[in-house]
């Protein structure tokens, strides 16, 4: 049991035969469709708490994978978006599930993707909330809120700064990291949110879970941080278009955070994508889980592709 400032949660330490540590946590169905869920950037294996009363409603399994340097996994320096489908496959594998289905919100979205071109063969099907897209492109961007365009640019411009240096900064100033990081990130959002995602969060009582999540997203430092906005920043490695799994998107026209140009142009571009508009919703769709479970669970017998 791992216990979290204000939550309780069954969390397990997977180790890797490298010897690295992954931190996953499981919510809704423990006898149901397995599907493993990506959280967003910055974000922990809490954020698949949410998830929690539509999988048990649906008969989901509800498995949250820790990226490198978030929560309990440890940091790898330099990783890619497909290294990732790597340590999915080794975490399924660890709980004995061959085929699976994917799930990740905002800067859990590419991590879908990558898994998509990865390991095809595994997958029932991939959703997306809210999920990034590919921020090189031109026009990606525009309507995005000041704070992700700055840090945007700074990945692409200066990807330096995203690798290494991050890394000696939490070895500077170790635990000192996490709380205000945590604190700073909440604070830019809490401020800078629209009208749509301040109403969904205070709705589904949020705002509290947000700060949790975020806290142990940052409980090692930055490197997590650093690491996604590095991978997003550069070439992907993989086209999604050559990706074949079945591809959900849900996106709200009013999001500031991943401006919705973004999930419409990677619905264009992926063959078997289907793209649902959240009028009047922002980044935060959060009674959507529902939906998403439904997909999953109506997806579980899918072929093998």
């Amino acid at each position: 049991m791992t216990t979290v400032p204000g939550v309780e949660v069954d969390a397990t330490v997977l180790r890797l035969s490298t010897g690295r540590r992954v931190g996953v946590a499981e919510w809704g169905d423990p006898d149901g469709v397995p599907l493993l869920f990506f959280h967003g950037t910055p974000g922990s294996r809490l954020t698949g708490r949410r998830a929690h009363d539509a999988a048990l409603e649906h008969g989901v399994r509800v498995i949250a994978v820790e990226r490198p340097g978030y929560g309990l996994s440890d940091p790898v320096v330099g990783r890619s978006l497909l290294d990732w489908a790597g340590d999915v496959a080794v975490v399924a594998d660890h709980l004995g599930i061959d085929r699976f289905a994917v799930a990740g919100v905002s800067g859990g979205g590419p991590y879908v993707h990558s898994c998509a071109a990865a390991i095809p063969e595994r997958l029932t099907v991939g959703c997306v909330m809210s999920g990034a897209g590919i921020e090189s492109e031109p026009g990606a961007m525009e309507g995005a809120m000041l704070a992700n365009r700055v840090g945007v640019a700074l990945a692409s411009n200066a990807p330096w700064l995203f690798d290494r240096p991050a890394a000696a900064v939490d070895r500077l100033f170790g635990s000192m990291i996490g709380p205000i990081g945590a604190r700073v990130v909440s604070v830019v959002l809490e401020r800078s949110l629209p009208e749509a995602d301040t109403r969904a969060l205070v709705e589904h009582d949020g705002f509290e879970r947000m700060t949790e999540e975020i806290r142990e997203a940052f409980r090692q430092g930055l490197s997590g941080f650093a690491s996604d906005s590095r991978c997003f920043a550069r070439p992907w490695g993989f086209d999604p278009a050559d990706c074949s799994v079945p591809i959900f998107l849900w996106h709200g026209d009013q999001d500031r955070n991943v401006p919705v140009r973004q999930a419409e142009a990677m619905a264009a571009r992926i063959p078997k994508a289907e793209l649902r508009i959240a009028s009047g919703e922002g980044h935060m769709l959060l009674g959507h889980w529902a939906e998403v479970c439904e997909v999953v669970a109506g997806h579980a017998d899918a072929p093998r592709e």
